[in-house]
């Protein structure tokens, strides 16, 4: 039975002191215990019982865990029926009671089966309960709880208005000329210092002195945008940056993105939790402070109820990368009924609203182009690297851009014929500061080629 209650001991161990002492600690940021510690001490507990008969030492640890057993069950109910103690006279009146009521439990071998038993069903209860508060509030610090998710302004990099940009609307002069780069976390720098971000790269390449006006770029990206999103970001605070050329960088799943967003925003449900990215991101080896990595930002959907949403959106691909999976012939309609209509509506209001022109940057990803560029990258298994479809989104906008009212810049040749190395994280699917750089210098080149910059560059300056 000691054994029992040993293995049971090395289960809620973790659970135990995150939760009871830990919840609170973690609202100070003070601390956070690695989720692996579970798993590693049930490990470790497995191995002292298959050795106890050959070692006296093994035999001691488990002795002494067994009577540390009472301490963590008792932790652990206690933090399950009151929650860490708001005051000391509240712990002082609560907590002898609990252990007593598990000390008596242990001294009969029934009791101890049955303590058990209500230990692993709290455990089944409260942990994913844990990891969700605990998902939700670094969400929180970062971003808007809403299917937009905006920035939360931060007083450093992000302003008042939730964009990556230091300062406010009233800081640009009323002779700069104004570029916003709308788009995602590749447009926002994510994993990348303010100033080695796409835009802020595209800015300083334009102060050598070879522009008419001075140049200024504003980040409107931020991580999981889309072209819907943008343009409900455009049209709530686009006036007061009094932009001159507004651009969007269209990235390989905002195809899936404008469509899910869609559904989402024209339904009445409750937020809701997508547990298989709540496991993915629980494993991750998190520390306090630290914002959360982009598949955090997947925890919050709208669920949507069944014939809620219109026909004509009511089906979204299963693939968020369903574009460069399929011939483009099966994937056309899904295209235009989303990204493209959403491209029309940013020109338009660019165009009619704004008085500022507007172009479409579409830019690869690793896998559409190489062999060797972030190769252990979580988005890995998602896709075919270098598939028989893997470039049909470039062969879209090849196709109807001639019929558009705006242009397109294609960063495709660029990253293809690019000596540079690397231009993506190993281990991630974003750009390391010289694929930033490399997107910024290809855009300014093609941009002032087309007369939508008051510049004058050579190709030596990119």
């Amino acid at each position: 039975m000691s054994a029992i209650r040993g293995v049971f001991g090395s289960v809620v161990v973790v659970p135990a002191v995150v939760l009871l002492f830990g919840s609170a600690w973690q609202w100070h940021g003070l601390v956070f215990v690695h989720a692996w510690c579970v798993p590693i001490l049930w490990g470790s507990m497995g191995a002292l019982v298959a050795a106890r008969s050959r070692l006296r030492l093994a035999d001691r640890l488990l002795a002494a865990w067994s009577r540390a057993d009472l301490v963590l069950a008792s932790a652990l109910v206690y933090a399950v029926v009151f929650r860490p103690p708001t005051g000391l006279g509240i712990a002082l009146v609560t907590i002898p009671p609990v252990v007593a009521l598990v000390y008596v439990a242990r001294r009969s071998p029934a009791l101890t089966t049955v303590y058990a038993a209500i230990l692993w069903v709290f455990l089944a209860w409260l942990i994913p309960g844990a990891v969700t508060a605990r998902i939700v509030s670094r969400i929180a610090r970062v971003h808007e709880l809403s299917v937009d998710h905006r920035l939360v302004p931060d007083g450093d990099e992000i302003n008042s208005d939730g964009i990556r940009f230091r300062g406010d609307d009233d800081e640009l002069a009323a002779d700069d000329f104004v570029v916003l780069f709308l788009g995602d976390s590749f447009t926002y720098g994510l994993h990348l210092d303010y100033a080695d971000a796409y835009p802020y790269a595209f800015e300083t390449l334009l102060a050598d002195g070879s522009c008419r006006e001075t140049v200024r770029a504003v980040n409107f990206g931020w991580t999981s945008s889309s072209p819907l999103l943008s343009l409900r970001l455009l049209r709530e605070i686009g006036y007061r940056y009094r932009p001159d050329l507004v651009i969007y960088n269209l990235d390989m799943t905002d195809f899936h993105d404008d469509l899910r967003y869609e559904q989402q925003l024209r339904n009445e449900g409750d937020f809701q939790i997508a547990w298989p990215r709540v496991i993915n991101a629980a494993l991750e080896p998190w520390w306090p402070g630290e914002p959360l990595d982009v598949r955090g930002i997947f925890q919050i959907f709208r669920q949507a109820p069944s014939g809620a949403v219109p026909e004509e959106i009511s089906e979204v691909p299963e693939k968020r990368f369903f574009p460069m999976l399929e011939p483009l012939v099966r994937t056309r309609a899904d295209l235009a009924r989303g990204v493209m209509r959403n491209l029309a509506a940013l020109h338009e209001f660019s165009h009619d609203v704004l008085g500022s022109d507007f172009a479409v940057v579409i830019y690869p990803r690793a896998f559409q182009y190489s062999r060797r560029e972030s190769l252990h990258n979580w988005e890995e298994d998602k896709v075919e690297r270098m598939g028989p479809y893997a470039l049909e989104p470039f062969r879209y906008f090849d196709e109807v851009e001639k019929d558009l009212p705006y242009p397109v810049v294609s960063l495709l040749p660029a990253f293809q014929g690019s000596e540079r190395f690397p231009l993506f994280l190993n281990n991630d699917p974003h750009w390391t500061r010289f694929g930033a750089a490399l997107a910024a210098e290809e855009v300014a080149r093609e941009l002032t080629a087309l007369d939508l910059l008051p510049c004058q560059l050579s190709r030596s300056s990119t």
